[in-house]
């Protein structure tokens, strides 16, 4: 078994960073592009059905991307290895085929569900919506195995890929064809199908194999369908409040909120989708490292450390990045559930850690109970306090909701693998965040140079503050280390 080094999860970090920004840029960059062309309402329309097609996604994958590292790890063998990655791809090419048959023939029924409209434009939208998300599923268990086999390069390149295809497309699609809504859908689809044929025939022979690993179907799908039960119930968290929001307020608010929801995503781009993307194999195949415990320590801390220091740099520009991505009228109400968005979107992420004792002992009935409960808590905020606040009601709930959740799955999975969490350094840094957030909400929203010098003055203190005070001295002496190494290397090559 290799050696943990954080330096080594450091750098496939940092270059799955650059790769999952890619995979995760593209609706940061459509953003602008798609509230130029469509109406809040529209935009409010288009994120329901996109939320149709992700809620499907996540059901029909059957669990088989976060399956088929459980099981991978369990063996040494590369032939063994490969038959599993093949048995569990063969179970989700099953879903997919599934997914997109439900799209195809039950595209009328969705559409009244959802949008209370059976109309062809909205039908046409969500057959192409259901097959590109099939086909995103397909590819990011493709690219697991990317992760699995650490070809991070390789992985980067081809995010960018998907990434580049995915906008030309959008654009392309947008000017030519006549209905704005199924344009984005369209688009996805054919830069996936471009994704996958570039993956199958660069690394096709290496990742199959022409054996079924039948001895491991039924520990495969045992995982895999709790994990889709969980998958449901973070859908519910994420997506029902957008159909409240609707019930009781109007499309053009669900644009709204939606566009803050994807410009809050900055932190899962920046910091959590590139974490995870490395972190979730490293987890299962440093399981029996005998320093593991305090590994998750310092992972959990330096991940929300991270956090900070990223809120830090964003939240002072909170304004200039709503006013960039978005294209309509930025108001407080929406700075607010930006903020209190990205926030807990940061808190939330902390469950791919604290989550370890329950995917190392494979009890994760566990997880669709904490799920769906904390959803109908969730939930049931929402229908109280969104009538009265609005959106910033459904974002506090999310806030809520997000603290809930690690929690709970860390009081359950703690029976079975605990570790010390450095309680006194994480309450000084959330002190910091909740002053961060305090005081940008108390802004003008009129910017002058002065204005700007404040901001960043602000970013740099309170980068200082999260040094000072939630540091120990041995990681200062370290950090101090790291910096004299580069300072001496950059005055070495000046010379």
């Amino acid at each position: 078994m290799r050696a943990f080094n954080f330096r080594d999860l450091v750098r496939h970090g940092l270059i799955y960073g650059v790769g999952g920004i890619a995979q995760s840029a593209l609706g940061f960059i459509l953003l602008p592009i798609l509230t130029a062309r469509m109406s809040e309402s529209e935009f409010g329309v288009y994120s329901l059905v996109l939320m149709a097609a992700t809620i499907a996604g996540a059901i029909f994958y059957l669990g088989m991307t976060s399956a088929m590292p459980r099981s991978y790890f369990d063996s040494n063998e590369e032939i063994k290895r490969k038959s599993i990655f093949t048995t569990a791809f063969l179970i989700l090419l099953m879903g997919a085929i599934g997914q997109i048959l439900i799209g195809c023939h039950f595209g009328p029924f969705i559409a009244k569900l959802i949008l209370k409209s059976s109309g062809d434009k909205y039908v046409l939208a969500i057959e192409w919506a259901f097959f590109g998300s099939a086909l995103t599923f397909v590819n990011q268990y493709f690219f697991s195995y990317l992760r699995l086999k650490r070809y991070s390069i390789a992985s980067v390149f081809l995010s960018i890929g998907g990434l580049v295809s995915g906008v030309l497309l959008t654009i392309y699609f947008l000017n030519v064809d006549s209905e704005i809504l199924v344009s984005p859908f369209k688009a996805i689809a054919y830069s996936q199908i471009l994704i996958a044929s570039i993956i199958l025939l660069l690394y096709g022979r290496e990742m199959f194999i022409w054996r079924i690993a039948f001895e491991e179907c039924k520990p495969l799908i045992h995982f895999g369908l709790p994990t889709v039960l969980t998958s449901f119930g973070v859908m519910a968290l994420d997506w029902a409040d957008r159909i409240i929001i609707e019930r009781y307020m109007s499309f053009a608010d669900v644009g709204l909120y939606s566009a803050a929801i994807r410009v809050s995503g900055l932190m899962g781009v920046l910091l959590i989708t590139p974490f995870t993307q490395i972190w979730s194999p490293m987890m299962f195949e440093y399981q029996k490292n005998r320093n593991i415990k305090e590994i998750t320590s310092k992972v959990l801390s330096y991940f929300l450390i991270l956090g900070g220091i990223l809120l830090a740099f964003i939240s002072p520009f909170s304004v200039e990045i709503l006013h960039f991505l978005i294209k309509y009228e930025i108001t407080q109400t929406l700075i607010f559930t930006f903020l209190t968005l990205a926030l807990a979107s940061l808190i939330n992420g902390t469950a791919n850690i604290v989550v370890a004792g329950i995917f190392y002992e494979r009890k994760v009935y566990f997880m669709p109970l904490i799920y769906s409960s904390i959803a109908a808590i969730k939930i049931a905020l929402n229908i109280f306090l969104i009538p009265i606040f609005g959106i910033g009601a459904a974002a506090f709930s999310a806030l809520i909701a997000s603290i809930l959740i690690p929690c709970t799955i860390y009081y359950f999975a703690k029976r079975f693998f605990s570790f010390k969490i450095e309680w006194n350094k994480l309450l000084r840094l959330l002190f910091i965040i909740l002053i961060i957030i305090l005081s940008i909400l108390y802004q003008p929203q009129d910017r002058s140079v002065n204005n700007y010098l404040t901001q960043i003055f602000s970013s740099l203190a309170i980068f200082l503050a999260i040094y000072i005070f939630c540091l120990s001295a041995t990681e200062k002496k370290y950090l101090e280390n790291i910096f004299i190494r580069l300072k001496y290397a950059v005055k070495k090559g000046i010379k």
